[in-house]
């Protein structure tokens, strides 16, 4: 079953098959029963004249489907909520926006933390959304929200954007990391957000082709004296100190890594040589950056940081399982 911006109205007649589309108001709150449906893919918009409504408190959408299997969530973040548990929930995939029709960024929504709360049964997750920062944005508030447990989630999916230098995109990642006990698969695709002053800071070079010619090269020199020299700096505290992760000591078993950066010494490239280094029965490590030269320096020291930091705490060696 398809929702797109369903709107409280009289019912049809039996055997209808219309489609309600409204584009005038989303009105909240509104409540599904459904208890024979198995798959849902909800939508959602707003104008500029549905923002205060669509955020106000104590609306939004309840589900009454215990037979649910799968759902999918696309569009402005609302308040949802399942009446019956959905005991048999499979995979559950969250695309939010934050703009309205008129392309305007909203800055009163529901936090993602609260829109999953529900379906946090699920075996498997994907999540596409704006900042990964977001999912602690709203810890420290009023309502002290913080991202639920997934006691069976084995697939965690992540896609989105992180902050250039921000201590928050380290504290997402171990709130995920602790909320998914079991978690034996996990893909990220990542690129850094625009940020001026590091743009300001790499401007491009002036001079010609043959000015672009050497300063591509010189940065391939350093990128390569960088990497060969384990110039990869550890990652903020929220991840390292007290390391409490139960999935890293004992289910999680392939990372799939993608991203987009302009130096070796991201947090993308962090996180990997975190995660090799503290995932104590991982098999598998994909890493793709987008730039061939990366890649193969950065496979190379995958294998070469889970090597040194086995050693360091004298475990068994297990390069000969591990695969990059």
């Amino acid at each position: 079953m398809t929702l797109v911006n369903v709107k409280q109205k009289a019912a049809e007649t039996p055997g209808s098959d219309e489609r309600f589309y409204e584009w005038d108001y989303f009105r909240l709150p509104l409540r599904l029963r459904c208890p024979t449906v198995t798959a849902l893919v909800l939508v959602t918009f707003v104008d500029k004249k549905e923002v205060k409504a669509s955020a106000a408190g104590g609306s939004g959408i309840e589900l009454d489907m215990p037979s649910l299997r799968f759902f999918r969530f696309q569009g402005y973040p609302v308040k949802l909520s399942l009446m019956s548990p959905a005991l048999g929930l499979t995979r559950v995939d969250f695309d939010v926006a934050h703009c309205h029709q008129g392309g305007c960024e909203i800055m009163n929504y529901e936090p993602l933390s609260c829109m999953i709360t529900s379906f946090s049964t699920t075996r498997a997750l994907k999540v596409r959304l704006r900042c990964i920062e977001d999912i602690v944005a709203d810890e420290d508030g009023d309502a002290g929200v913080i991202l639920p447990m997934f006691p069976n989630l084995k697939l965690l999916e992540l896609d989105g954007e992180y902050q250039y230098m921000n201590s928050d995109t380290a504290a997402a990642t171990a709130r995920l990391l602790r909320s998914c006990p079991v978690m034996s698969e996990l893909r990220l695709r990542l690129a850094m957000r625009y940020n001026y002053w590091y743009d300001r800071k790499h401007k491009d070079p002036v001079g010609g082709p043959f000015g672009e010619s050497m300063d591509r090269f010189e940065r391939l020199a350093c990128r390569s004296s960088a990497v060969d020299l384990g110039g990869v700096s550890e990652l903020p505290d929220p991840l390292t100190n007290n390391c409490a992760f139960r999935c890293l000591q004992t289910s999680l078993r392939k990372v799939t890594l993608r991203f987009k950066a302009k130096e070796v010494n991201c947090f993308p490239v962090q996180l990997a040589k975190f995660l090799a280094e503290n995932a104590m029965v991982l098999e598998e490590m994909h890493v793709e950056d987008g730039n061939q030269f990366w890649t193969d320096h950065l496979c190379h020291k995958v294998g070469m940081w889970r090597a040194e930091s086995f050693r360091r705490k004298n475990l068994p060696d297990t390069a000969a399982g591990f695969r990059v």
